[in-house]
Formats: structure tokens, C-alpha cells, sequence
């Protein structure tokens, strides 16, 4: 009979759910903010807040189980840097999960992670956020992004638009 094993299996094989989390993890405090599923968005909220407060700790020992965990050595550099400093005085909770409904063309459910007390966007604006495919003409992009200004104009005073084609611009 097998052992049971720590965290979840996230429908992957063998060491491909430590890559995932790890990956997540290391995007997740980059960003300060990844939209995930809700279970990946749960599992990553534990082992983020383990790495916080080992940037909390900054000894050469944490230091050096933090660079076995995330990938990245700048991303590390800001864990124990900036987050460690952000955080000092709280004991714990760096991280929390919205939920954000069905996803539409699997309807799993998603979940935004994102750090305590990050920055906000400039002078109180609220930031929307639009994916639009590169490939997409002009005008399949700016009918919606019009409806979806009318929609949040009367909830938000000043807010800023940022169209996010993936890179491919």
C-alpha cells in the first residue's frame, strides 16, 4: 500500500505537480497576482506564504531553501528584499484567493491569488484588464472593450484600460 503523499495531485503525473506549483509560486510572487483554478490558487497560497516567511527569517539557510523552491534568483532577491520588508510585522496571511466564477470553455472554477497589501494602481484608478487575441481585427476588439467601459464607468470615477494580446503584438 503507498504512502500518502503531501499536497494535491492537480491531475498530473509524477513530478509535473511540483514543476506546476513551483512555477506558479515563483509567477505568483513575481506579479503579486495570478489567475489560476481555484485548487491550483489554494495549493499555491500555502507554499508562497512558506516562502515569505522565509524572507522573513533572511538567513543563509532560508535563503538557500528558498532558491531549492523558486526558480528564478531575482524573484528570490524580492521575496528577500522587498516582501520581507513589506511583511514584517504581519504574522501570517500574505495571500488570499478570490474566487472569479466558471471558466467559459471548461466551466472549472477560477480563482485570482493575490499578495496582501500589493500596489495599486495610480492616484485610486482602477485597472481593467483586457485579453484580446493578436490576431483579432480592430474592430472584433473594440466593440467589447466599449461595452465593457460603459458597463464599469458608472462603478468606477477614473480607471485605466490595459489591452494584454499574450506578447504578440
Amino acid at each position: 500500500m503507498g504512502m500518502k503523499r503531501y499536497g494535491r495531485k492537480l491531475a498530473r503525473a509524477s513530478g509535473h505537480p511540483r514543476a506546476l506549483r513551483r512555477g506558479l509560486v515563483t509567477d505568483l510572487l513575481n506579479h503579486e497576482k495570478i489567475v489560476t483554478t481555484e485548487a491550483r490558487a489554494r495549493d499555491v497560497r500555502s507554499q508562497a506564504e512558506k516562502m515569505v516567511t522565509l524572507g522573513k527569517d533572511g538567513g543563509l539557510r532560508a535563503r538557500r531553501q528558498a532558491l531549492t523552491f523558486i526558480f528564478s534568483k531575482k524573484v528570490t532577491e524580492k521575496v528577500f528584499g522587498e516582501l520581507a520588508e513589506r511583511y514584517k510585522e504581519r504574522p501570517g496571511g500574505y495571500t488570499r484567493v478570490v474566487k472569479l466564477g466558471p471558466r467559459l470553455g471548461d466551466g472549472a472554477h477560477i480563482g485570482e491569488c493575490l499578495q496582501e497589501g500589493r500596489r495599486r494602481a495610480p492616484d485610486g484608478m482602477s485597472v481593467l484588464y483586457i485579453v484580446a487575441h493578436a490576431s483579432a481585427p480592430n474592430s472584433q476588439v473594440q466593440r467589447p472593450l466599449q461595452a465593457l467601459i460603459r458597463q464599469y464607468q458608472d462603478h468606477v470615477r477614473r480607471f485605466a484600460v490595459v489591452l494584454d494580446t499574450g506578447g504578440f503584438v
